[in-house]
C-alpha cells in the first residue's frame, strides 16, 4: 500500500489476515467489527471513526486516532509504541502483555479485561481517561503515570514499580476494590473522590493532594500518608504512620479508621466528627497522637446517649497536645451540652442534658411539673438518653413537646363517668317521662297527666284503676356530645366528650305519694385531644336505685348509682415518636338528691323551684403505658386514682299540659345554675425510661359556675303506653355540651 488511506467502512464483521505493509493508513469507518491478525509493516497510522478495530502489538501500526473502539488482543507479550489520542475506548483483551509507551492523549476509557497492560513513559495513558480493570487483570506501572480515576472490582490488580507513582487527576468519582501492589506510591489528585476497599501491599506513599481519598480496605504496607491542606482522608479502613494538614473524616457515616503506626494532626488540620445516635466516628491510634487544629462536631440524629462519653480518638501510645478550635456543623438541640475532654490516651465528647425549666419550660403548668420531675431525676443520676429527641429540639419547641408527656388524656376517664352517670341518674329521677309512676305531685321534668295536682290541692283526686298502676316497666336511650375548652395556664388542650347509652327500669309504687325503681344501661362512652394527641374509648355498664316521694307541697327524690368503665387508651407523643396504649377499668359511685315544689299554676302551666345535689366519685387503678410504635420513652406508670365531682343546683321550671289530636300532652323548659364543688382532673405518674421522674399533671376542668338548660315533651299513647323525649344542655365559658333522651314506657 502506496501512501494514501485504506477505508474499511463495512457494516459487518470482517477478518483480515493478510499482512499490510506500505507507507499508507488504515481507516476504519463502518459500523461493524474489522479485526486484523496479520504482521502488519504500514506506516501512515490507524484511524478508528466507527465501530470496533480489534488487533494486537503487530497488526496495528503507528499513531492510533481513535474516536470509536479498539481492542488489543494480545494471547503474548508486545509492545504498542504508537501515540493514541481521541475519544473512544481503550481495551486489552488476552493472556498476554501489553505495553504502552508512546505519549498519548487520549480521554476515552481503557479497559484493563485480561492478562497485564503495562505503562511506561510516563504518559501511555490520557491523563483524564477512566482506567477500569476486571478481576484477574494487571495495570503495571512502570514509570510514573497519570490516569483520570481508577476503577475494579475485587481481584483486580496494579503493580507499581519503586519509586514510581500512579496518580489519579480526574473529577469523576471512582471504586477500586483489588489490589494495589509494588514499591511505588499512589497519589490522589483531583476534586472527586476514590474509594480504595481492598487490601493493599504497596510500600510507597500515600498523597492525599487534592479531594478525596476513602480507604475501606488496607494500605497499611505503605511508608506513610499525607493529606494536603484542602484535601480529605476517610473511611473505615487501616491506615499507616499518617499526617495531616487537611481534613481527616473516619467512616462512612459514622465509623472507625485505624492508623497503624502515628497520627499527626497538623494546626492546619481539620477532624470532622460525625455522631449519630450512641455511635461517633473514632480515629484509633496503634502509636501515638499528636492534636492540634480543628475538631468538629457533626450531629447526624438519633437516639444520642448523655453522659456515657463517645470516644473519638484512642492513641495507644498516648495522646499530646488539644485542639485549637472545637465546633459543630448542626445542633445537638438547644437542650444539650457539648463538652470535649482528654485524657492520657483519648479524645471524648461527652453530651450532657441542660436543666429543661431553664430552657423556657416555666409555663404552663403541666409542662412545668413534667420538666421539673425530669430535671430532678436527672440531677439524682437519671439517664435521660431515652428523652434525646426532646433535648435535640429547638429551645422554642421544647415547651410543647415537654407538655406532650403529661399524659392529660387519662383525666377523661373520671370525665366520661362523671357524664354517664349524670345522664343516668337524671333519666332514673325523670319521673315526668311519659307513662312514668307518678309520686302525686310534678316533679322536675314531670307534668302530672291531669289537673288534679296544682298549687294548694293537698290531696289529689282519686284516680280510676288504671290511671294509678302499681308497677311500671320503661326503657330509654340518652347520650350526649360536647366540649371543653383548653386552659392555656394549665396546659390542656380542648377535650372532646361524646356517649350513647341504653337503659331498662322498673318503677313500682311503695306507698301513697312513693315511688321507687331499679334500672341498668350499657353504653359507649369516648374522649379525644385534637391533633390524635389522645383517644378513650370506654365501654359503660351502669345500674342504680332510685326513689321519689311527696311531702305536702314538696316533691323529693333520690337516686344512686354504680358504673364500671372498661377503657383503652391511646395516646401520641409526636416529638418522641411514641404511641403509646394502656386499658384499665374504672368504677364509679354516684348519688344525686333534688327537690322541687309547684308553687304556681295557671291556664294548664305549673311553676316548680328546684335544688339538687350530685355527686360523683371515680377509681381508677394503676397502670402502665405500653408502647403501640417508636418505643416507650414517654410512657407513663400511673398511680390510683380517686377523683370526685359534686355540684349544686338552683332553679326554675314550667310545666305544661295539652291535648293534641285527643293525646294528652305535657312538656316542660327548666334554667338552672350549677355550682361546681369538688372538679377533680389530675394524674400522678412517672416516666418509666426515667426513674424518678413523678409529676401531677391536670387536665381540663368544668368551669366552677354554669347554666343548666333543658326541655322535653311526653305523649300518652294509651292508658298504658308513652313515650317521652328530652333536650338538656350545659354551658359556661368553657364547656358546651347537649345531650337527649327518648324513653318508651309500659304499664300495668
Amino acid at each position: 500500500m502506496q501512501a494514501g488511506s485504506l477505508n474499511f467502512a463495512q457494516p459487518t464483521d470482517v477478518t483480515v489476515a493478510n499482512t499490510i505493509r506500505g507507507a499508507g493508513s488504515i481507516a476504519k469507518t463502518g459500523a461493524g467489527t474489522l479485526t486484523l491478525t496479520g504482521a502488519n509493516t504500514y506506516t501512515g497510522g490507524t484511524t478508528v471513526s466507527q465501530g470496533t478495530l480489534v488487533g494486537n502489538s503487530t497488526s496495528i501500526r503507528g499513531a492510533l486516532a481513535n474516536n470509536a473502539a479498539v481492542v488489543f488482543n494480545q494471547p503474548t507479550n508486545g509492545t504498542f509504541t504508537g501515540a493514541i489520542s481521541g475519544s473512544g475506548s481503550l481495551a486489552k483483551e488476552g493472556a498476554g502483555n501489553l505495553t504502552l509507551s508512546g505519549v498519548n492523549t487520549s480521554t476515552g476509557p481503557t479497559f484493563v479485561k485480561a492478562g497485564t497492560l503495562t505503562v511506561t513513559g510516563g504518559n501511555a495513558l490520557g491523563d483524564n481517561a477512566l482506567v477500569v480493570i476486571a478481576s484477574g487483570a494487571t495495570l503495571a506501572v512502570a514509570q510514573s503515570e497519570t490516569v483520570g480515576s481508577l476503577s475494579g472490582v475485587a481481584g483486580a490488580n496494579v503493580t507499581i514499580v519503586g519509586g514510581q507513582t500512579l496518580t489519579t487527576e480526574d473529577n469523576s468519582a471512582s471504586s477500586f476494590a483489588g489490589t494495589i501492589s509494588g514499591a511505588g506510591g499512589v497519589r490522589q489528585n483531583f476534586a472527586g473522590t476514590t474509594t480504595m476497599s481492598g487490601t493493599s501491599t504497596y510500600t510507597g506513599a500515600t498523597n492525599v493532594a487534592n479531594g478525596t481519598l476513602v480507604i475501606n480496605g488496607s494500605i497499611t504496607s505503605s511508608s506513610g500518608v499525607t493529606v494536603a491542606n484542602g484535601a480529605t482522608l476517610g473511611g473505615s479502613g487501616q491506615l499507616p504512620s499518617t499526617t495531616v494538614f487537611g481534613t481527616i473524616s473516619p467512616g462512612n457515616s459514622p465509623g472507625i479508621l485505624t492508623v497503624n503506626g502515628n497520627l499527626t494532626l497538623n494546626a492546619s488540620s481539620l477532624y470532622i466528627a460525625e455522631v449519630q445516635g450512641a455511635v461517633a466516628d473514632r480515629i484509633n491510634v496503634t502509636g501515638t497522637a499528636s492534636l492540634a487544629g480543628t475538631l468538629r462536631l457533626v450531629p447526624l440524629g438519633g437516639a444520642y446517649s448523655f453522659n456515657s462519653p463517645y470516644t473519638l480518638l484512642a492513641a495507644a501510645g498516648g495522646a499530646s497536645g488539644t485542639f485549637g478550635t472545637v465546633d459543630t456543623t448542626g445542633s445537638f438541640g438547644d437542650g444539650v451540652t457539648t463538652a470535649v475532654s482528654y485524657t492520657g490516651n483519648n479524645v471524648l465528647l461527652t453530651l450532657t442534658p441542660k436543666k429543661i425549666t431553664t430552657l423556657g419550660v416555666t409555663a404552663p403548668a403541666n409542662a412545668f411539673a413534667v420538666a421539673s420531675a425530669i430535671d430532678g431525676a436527672v440531677a439524682s443520676g437519671a439517664d435521660a438518653s431515652s428523652l434525646f429527641a426532646l433535648y435535640n429540639l429547638p429551645a422554642a419547641a421544647i415547651p410543647t413537646a415537654v407538655n406532650q408527656l403529661s399524659g392529660e388524656i387519662h383525666t377523661g376517664v373520671p370525665a366520661l363517668a362523671a357524664r354517664a352517670a349524670g345522664q343516668f341518674l337524671g333519666t332514673m329521677l325523670d319521673g315526668g317521662l311519659a307513662g312514668r309512676l307518678q309520686n302525686a305531685g310534678p316533679a322536675p321534668g314531670a307534668a302530672a297527666f291531669s289537673g288534679r295536682v296544682s298549687k294548694g290541692s293537698d290531696v289529689p283526686a282519686q284516680p280510676r284503676l288504671l290511671d294509678e298502676p302499681r308497677f311500671s316497666l320503661w326503657g330509654a336511650a340518652f347520650g350526649s356530645a360536647g366540649r371543653t375548652d383548653g386552659d392555656a395556664a394549665i396546659g390542656a388542650a380542648k377535650r372532646n366528650l361524646d356517649d350513647a347509652h341504653l337503659a331498662v327500669g322498673a318503677d313500682m309504687r311503695i306507698g301513697a305519694g312513693s315511688v321507687a325503681g331499679v334500672a341498668v344501661s350499657g353504653g359507649k362512652g369516648r374522649a379525644s385531644l385534637p391533633g390524635g394527641l389522645g383517644r378513650i374509648e370506654s365501654d359503660v355498664f351502669q345500674a342504680g336505685v332510685y326513689g321519689a316521694t311527696r311531702i305536702g307541697m314538696l316533691n323529693l327524690s333520690a337516686a344512686g348509682g354504680y358504673a364500671r368503665l372498661d377503657n383503652d387508651v391511646v395516646r401520641s407523643v409526636p416529638a418522641l415518636g411514641n404511641t403509646l396504649t394502656s386499658s384499665y377499668a374504672s368504677t364509679a359511685w354516684s348519688g344525686r338528691l333534688q327537690a322541687n315544689a309547684a308553687v304556681a299554676s295557671w291556664n294548664g302551666f305549673t311553676l316548680s323551684p328546684l335544688a339538687a345535689l350530685q355527686a360523683v366519685h371515680v377509681r381508677s387503678p394503676a397502670f402502665v403505658e405500653q408502647a403501640a410504635l417508636g418505643g416507650n420513652a414517654a410512657a407513663l406508670a400511673a398511680g390510683k386514682r380517686n377523683d370526685m365531682t359534686s355540684r349544686a343546683e338552683l332553679g326554675a321550671q314550667i310545666d305544661m299540659q295539652t291535648l293534641l289530636g285527643g293525646v294528652p300532652v305535657t312538656g316542660f323548659v327548666r334554667a338552672a345554675w350549677a355550682h361546681y364543688f369538688e372538679r377533680d382532673a389530675s394524674l400522678t405518674a412517672n416516666l418509666v425510661a426515667l426513674p424518678g421522674a413523678s409529676f401531677t399533671a391536670t387536665g381540663v376542668r368544668p368551669d366552677r359556675n354554669g347554666v343548666l338548660f333543658a326541655a322535653g315533651l311526653d305523649a300518652k299513647l294509651s292508658e298504658r303506653v308513652s313515650l317521652g323525649v328530652r333536650l338538656d344542655s350545659e354551658l359556661s365559658a368553657n364547656t358546651r355540651t347537649l345531650g337527649g333522651t327518648a324513653q318508651l314506657k309500659v304499664s300495668f
